[in-house]
C-alpha cells in the first residue's frame, strides 16, 4: 500500500509484491508462528519450547521442568528437589527436605543428624555426662570437662563411646587444645592448669597453687589463663615452669582469648557485674582498656582486628583490637557462657535460653542453631559442625550442622 512502512517486532522488514514481509530476526530471535505482524515474537535463547530454533523443546525430568538458558536445553528442579549428583539425565533426584546428605541444598550434610523440611536434626555424641563444661574439637574428636572431675573425649561422627582421658580434677572448666595435648583449668581452689596427652595417658600439672584459675587460651609456646578469684592474668610454658603474671590487680577476670600480639580477657566488676575488655603484650607490659561498661562477659575470641564478647545480657559485641567504638551484633539472648568464632561467623550458646545460635561477623540477621538445649555451657566449631555442651540433666555433648 502506498505510503504504508514495514515494521514488526524483533526484525527486519521488506516490501514484497505490495506485502510486508520479515527480511531478517534480531540475532536470537526467531518467527516461529509466520504471522509478519508479531514479528520474531520468539527469543530462542530462553524459550523452553523453541532453543535454539522453532519447534526444538526441551524435555523434563524427574521433579523438573525442562529450560532453555543460552539456547541450551538444562532443567530446573521442582521446589523441594535438587540435581544433586549434576547429571540432568535422572532430573531433580534429590529431596532436599528430606535427604540427610543434601539437607535444605545440594551437599549440606547432616552429618549423622536427619533432614525434616529442609532443616538438619542435633545429634547427641554423649549423654549422661552430669555438669558439662567447657569443649573443644580436632579433626576427629571432641573434647570436654565435667564438673564431675573428668576430662573425655568422643569421636566427632558420633561412632563409639566416650573415652575418659583424665578423672580426679578439681573442678575442671574451660578446655583447650594443640595437636598433641588437651589443656584445662581446675578452678576449685588450689586451681591449677593442667594437660593430658590427646591420646590419654600421664597428665602433667603445668601451674598449680592458683586462685580459681577460670579462662584458657594458648598459642605455639604459652598457656593463658585467668585467675578468676586472684585478679590475675598469667601465662606458663607448654612445657612446664613457673607461671608468669601479665596482669594483676585485676578484680574477677573471666574470659580470655590471645593472638599473635597481645592477650585480651574480660574483667568483671562488682555486683552489678559491670566488664571492662583489657589487653596487654604476650610478654608483659602496660594494660589498655579496650571497651568498659559491658554486663558479665564470660565469653570471648579474637579474629581480624576484632574481639568478640559475650555477656550476662545478652548481646555479642564486637570491639577493634585498638578500642573504639563497640558494636552490637546481636541482642536477646540470655547469660552467654561461651562463644566460637569461624570465618564469617559468630557462635554462641544462652545458658539461660537454652539456644544456640549464629550471626554473621560483619553484623545480620541472628539464626537459631537449636531450641531446647537444657542449658548449654560451652561451644565449638569446625569446617561442617556446631558442637556444644548442655548441663541440665543428663549431661550431653551435642552437635548440629551447619
Amino acid at each position: 500500500m502506498l505510503g504504508q512502512t514495514c515494521t514488526a517486532p524483533n526484525s527486519t522488514s521488506t516490501c514484497a509484491s505490495t506485502t510486508c514481509q520479515i527480511q531478517s530476526c534480531t540475532t536470537g530471535y526467531q518467527d516461529c508462528n509466520s504471522y509478519y505482524p508479531d514479528g520474531c515474537e520468539v527469543d530462542t535463547r530462553i524459550d523452553a519450547s523453541n532453543c535454539a530454533t522453532c519447534g526444538h523443546a526441551c524435555s523434563g525430568a524427574t521433579n523438573a521442568v525442562g529450560t532453555c538458558k543460552n539456547s541450551v536445553c538444562g532443567i530446573a528442579c521442582n521446589t523441594g528437589y535438587g540435581d544433586c549428583d549434576n547429571n540432568p539425565a535422572n532430573g531433580c533426584e534429590a529431596s532436599v527436605q528430606s535427604d540427610p546428605l543434601n539437607c535444605g541444598a545440594c551437599g549440606h550434610s547432616c552429618q549423622g543428624g536427619s533432614c525434616s523440611s529442609g532443616v538438619c536434626s542435633t545429634v547427641t555424641l554423649a549423654t549422661n555426662q552430669g555438669l558439662t563444661q567447657g569443649i573443644a574439637v580436632d579433626g576427629t574428636s571432641v573434647y570436654w570437662a565435667t564438673t564431675n572431675g573428668t576430662v573425655m573425649k568422643t569421636n566427632k561422627d558420633g561412632s563409639g563411646s566416650p573415652v575418659q582421658l583424665y578423672s580426679g580434677a578439681a573442678g575442671p572448666n574451660r578446655v583447650a587444645l594443640d595437636s598433641t595435648y588437651v589443656y584445662w583449668t581446675n578452678t576449685v581452689n588450689p586451681g591449677a592448669v593442667m594437660k593430658v596427652p590427646l591420646s590419654g595417658g600421664s597428665p602433667l600439672s603445668l601451674a598449680t597453687g592458683r586462685n580459681g584459675p577460670y579462662g584458657i587460651a594458648l598459642d605455639s609456646s604459652f598457656v593463658y589463663w585467668t585467675d578468676v578469684w586472684g585478679g590475675q592474668i598469667a601465662k606458663v610454658s607448654k612445657a612446664g615452669g613457673g607461671a608468669t603474671p601479665l596482669a594483676s590487680g585485676e578484680s574477677q577476670p573471666v574470659a580470655i582469648a590471645v593472638d599473635g600480639a597481645s592477650v585480651y580477657w574480660a574483667d568483671v566488676v562488682g555486683s552489678a557485674a559491670t566488664s571492662s575488655v583489657k589487653k596487654a603484650p604476650l610478654g608483659g607490659g602496660a594494660v589498655q582498656v579496650l571497651a568498659s561498661g559491658l554486663v558479665n562477659v564470660e565469653a570471648m575470641a579474637v579474629s581480624g582486628g576484632y574481639v568478640y564478647c559475650g555477656g550476662g545480657d545478652g548481646n555479642i559485641s564486637k570491639i577493634p583490637i585498638g578500642g573504639g567504638t563497640v558494636e552490637v551484633l546481636a541482642t536477646g539472648g540470655i547469660l552467654i557462657y561461651d562463644l566460637a568464632l569461624d570465618a564469617t561467623y559468630v557462635y554462641w550458646v544462652s545458658f539461660d535460653g537454652d539456644t544456640v545460635y549464629r550471626v554473621p561477623m560483619a553484623g545480620g540477621a541472628t539464626l537459631v542453631l537449636a531450641k531446647n538445649q537444657l542449658g548449654p555451657a560451652g561451644i565449638a566449631v569446625d569446617s561442617t559442625s556446631v558442637y556444644w555442651t548442655t548441663q541440665g540433666s543428663p549431661g550431653k555433648v551435642m552437635k548440629v550442622a551447619k
